[in-house]
């Protein structure tokens, strides 16, 4: 096995375990590189009020774009009161129907290939 010891606090820098010239005859690993890469990105708005009786969420109006290989998933939930438990979320703004509080969520996963990526610019919730 070929190995590379990275030595007191990542000094000397660590070397790529394939690149060293040191090597042992055991199972045992040195030294790991890990790289963690983000693979969905959520973004939450903050909960807005519309103190209108009735009201009457229509389809939400979503500028953005998802390339081949991404996907944008944009969910609802509302409530009645500032102090009352939300319904679930949901794919249509019509779950909260006839509520005044409405939070939106937006899922967003790239293309872990080719590293494009999916965004929204703007979401606007007509209401009727």
């Amino acid at each position: 096995m070929v190995y590379a010891a990275a030595g007191s606090h990542g000094q000397p820098v660590p070397m790529q375990p394939a690149a060293t010239a040191n090597g042992t005859r055991d199972a045992l690993l040195f030294d790991w590189e890990l790289v963690f890469e983000r693979t969905v990105s959520v973004a939450t708005s903050p909960w807005s009020t519309v103190p209108a009786p009735q009201l009457d969420y229509r389809d939400a109006i979503v500028c953005g774009h998802a390339p081949a290989g991404t996907s944008l998933l944009v969910e609802f939930r509302g409530r009645a009161t500032a102090a009352s438990a939300p319904t679930a979320w949901s794919a249509s703004p019509n779950v909260a129907d006839g509520m005044p509080w409405l939070q939106f969520r937006v899922t967003m996963t790239p293309d872990a290939a080719t590293g494009v990526v999916p965004w929204v610019d703007t979401l606007i919730v007509p209401v009727q």
